[in-house]
């Protein structure tokens, strides 16, 4: 898993470094082995202490292009190959002269993100050496005298020099025909001044599966007519300023030749993915004839392509044998058990704006604000998990210091509200337990899914960032507490079920957190139902509305220029202080009279101060809060501000 970066403009839209720099720095999640830049043909690259893209900018004075006006970026987390300045992206090839005629530079430069499977056979088909040879100069001092000696050294090639390569050599795009593995490539013919060519691909899941699948993501936002920023992460776009209309996904299985930024005026080339795919995958043990998902026995020990039973039934007819649903030999061969639709169409029981960020379920799976929630959480009886982190020592620590507190409108106090009566409240954590056992309380979510162990959680965590081939469902279904489905794939192509224990689930169950009882046969959703007491209506009424919104993080994630090293935890409480209207709305629903009324004046003053906080991207807790003190006394949503302010100064420790 690597991350990308680019930029392409005119010269009237040169490159903003500032933003640059920031998909830089969130793509570090994608790659901290090395990092690199290309602009004008040439290449810098980040490895040993600058291997991390913010220390390489930090250390590194870039200056935007002069020969061009594209810019493009690489953050590698090596799959293949060791971790060093040949393996690092970009890559060169070609010279070409500058426009001063005196320093030669690239003709070719590119990146790419993915795994190749075939790299050695598409060097041999391309005529492309698998290795290369490098000076390397070595200093020594001898008589007081520092000597410089040189020598020639061969390393080989890693696969996304070799994939860059062909391109250049062949000039054209047949090799994105012909690799297995994974890509997403943007790369620079400098011949073509101005000009940018993206791609990322689309194919088979393995050798053995035909679902269709995403290989690498690659994403851009339209900052006008001629500018664009590209990055492989979506939400990093939303932060240097894109929005829902202007920030778009590249079509799949298309090159696009950009010019002068403009990419609606793209020349867009289609690419023929059908007999590629993007894992190795095993073969089905004790395969019938006719059957194994991509490749079937023809009867005669070897092998012979078909698309399925679904485009071929006749292939069915030639089994020897129909096995029965739910036995072993029917997991084996893995037949094609529609998904009933109602459970992948199932959404949650409540409005997720009114969740306060804790988990709600839906689809077998856990979800935090919009998403598929991930790392340690706590259970909170009645609310839902509540996020700690993703460091084990420090969910512990946080857990310590919380025990004995009270639970209410989806956060900890230490004391209970003051109206005790609309806003329900618990003690999750008891205070001798809590400090002597934290670890007790703990729970790990991985992709939404709660797995058994912390290292079941870890080597899921690692596996996700640096394997070539990521855990499949039935894998993961082993350290699952519940039965989960595999969410990665479209609902019409499905072709196995929901997975316990590593088979089929055949049970019925409940997930903690869950107000449903779900009844599964031979991987089937058969029943879906409200455990008796714990329909929505009920829990509505008891449930009062709460406060920490879609709409305030909808608003931080695209719209607030945040800094690049701002912490999960510190955006859950900017999104308590845009949301803090809400707050006093809820407040007032509730029969809170203690809500002060102050004059559209001095509202008018927070709200300034408020907006002049987050327009400027501050950072400056301290000053803010200085400025809201003396409204606190008469203003409820001022005194809450202020608590955040003071927390959020507390988690900068400042």
């Amino acid at each position: 898993m690597c991350g990308l970066l680019g930029h392409l403009g005119n010269k009237k839209n040169p490159v903003k470094l500032d933003k640059f720099n920031i998909l830089g720095i969130l793509n570090e999640e994608r790659g901290r082995h090395s990092c690199g830049v290309t602009m004008d043909g040439e290449i810098l690259k980040g490895v040993d202490s600058l291997k991390v893209y913010r220390d390489f900018v930090a250390f590194y004075d870039l200056l935007p292009p002069r020969y061009t006006t594209g810019m493009i970026g690489h953050t590698r987390h090596a799959t293949f190959g060791v971790h060093n300045e040949e393996n690092a992206h970009p890559f060169g090839f070609g010279s070409l002269d500058s426009s001063s005629g005196t320093t030669p530079i690239f003709e070719f430069v590119g990146v790419h993100n993915g795994t190749l499977l075939n790299h050695t056979k598409l060097a041999d088909t391309g005529d492309i050496k698998l290795t290369k040879s490098i000076e390397e100069v070595n200093e020594s001092i001898i008589a007081g005298q520092k000597v410089k000696t040189t020598k020639t050294k061969s390393v080989s090639k890693i696969d996304s020099e070799v994939l860059l390569e062909r391109i250049y050599k062949d000039k054209n795009y047949s090799v994105l025909s012909e690799y297995n593995g994974a890509a997403a490539l943007i790369w620079q013919d400098l011949n073509k001044p101005n000009t940018m060519f993206f791609y990322h691909g689309k194919s088979a899941k393995s050798e053995f599966d035909d679902e269709i699948v995403e290989e690498r993501p690659l994403y851009y936002w339209k900052e006008n007519k001629n500018s664009i920023y590209v990055s492989s992460i979506i939400d990093s776009l939303y932060i240097i300023g894109g929005n829902e209309e202007s920030i778009g996904e590249f079509t799949h299985n298309v090159v696009y030749e950009v010019k002068d930024g403009d990419i609606t005026k793209a020349k867009k080339t289609s690419i023929n993915r059908v007999e590629n795919w993007k894992t190795k995958g095993y073969a089905p043990i004790n395969s019938v004839p006719g059957f194994g998902g991509r490749y079937g026995s023809n009867g005669y020990g070897n092998s012979s392509k078909f698309q399925g039973w679904k485009k071929d039934k006749t292939a069915y007819k030639t089994a020897t044998s129909s096995p029965k649903m739910g036995t072993s030999a029917q997991l084996q061969l893995n037949l094609e058990v529609p998904i009933d639709k109602g459970l992948l169409a199932e959404t949650f029981d409540f409005d997720p704006n009114q969740n306060n960020g804790l988990t709600m379920c839906k689809q077998l799976r856990y979800w935090r604000n919009g998403h598929l929630a991930n790392g340690m959480y706590i259970y909170v009886n009645g609310n839902g998990f509540y996020f700690l982190g993703f460091n084990q020592k420090a969910a512990m620590e946080r857990i310590k210091n919380l025990a004995g507190h009270y639970f209410w409108n989806g956060e900890f106090h230490s004391v209970l509200p003051t109206r005790p009566e609309f806003i329900p409240s618990c003690q999750p954590i008891d205070i001798k337990q809590g400090k002597i056992n934290a670890m007790s309380y703990l729970h790990y979510i991985y992709d939404g899914i709660r797995m058994k162990t912390y290292t079941d959680w870890q080597a899921a965590q690692e596996n996700s960032k640096g394997s070539r081939i990521k855990f499949d469902i039935i894998s993961l279904s082993i350290s699952a507490c519940h039965p989960v489905i595999d969410l990665e794939v479209d609902v019409d192509k499905r072709t196995a079920g929901a997975y316990y224990g590593g088979t089929l689930a055949d049970t019925t169950y409940s997930f903690l957190g869950s107000s449903k009882l779900y009844k599964f046969k031979t991987g089937q959703i058969k029943d879906i139902k409200y455990i008796p007491g714990l329909e929505p209506k009920l829990l509505s009424k008891t449930k009062p509305e709460v406060t920490t919104l879609n709409r305030a993080a909808t608003f931080l994630d695209k719209s607030l220029r945040v800094n690049g090293y701002t912490t999960l935890e510190e955006k859950d409480l900017l999104r308590d202080l845009v949301s803090l209207d809400k707050v006093i709305g809820v407040i007032k629903d509730t029969g809170d009279d203690k809500v002060k009324i102050v004059s559209e004046k001095i509202e008018g003053k927070i709200n300034d101060i408020l907006f002049l906080h987050f327009a400027n991207a501050s950072t400056d807790y301290v000053a803010t809060l200085d400025k809201l003190e003396q409204y606190k006394s008469g203003s409820t949503k001022a005194a809450l501000a202020c608590d955040i302010l003071t927390n959020l100064i507390n988690l900068n420790g400042e």
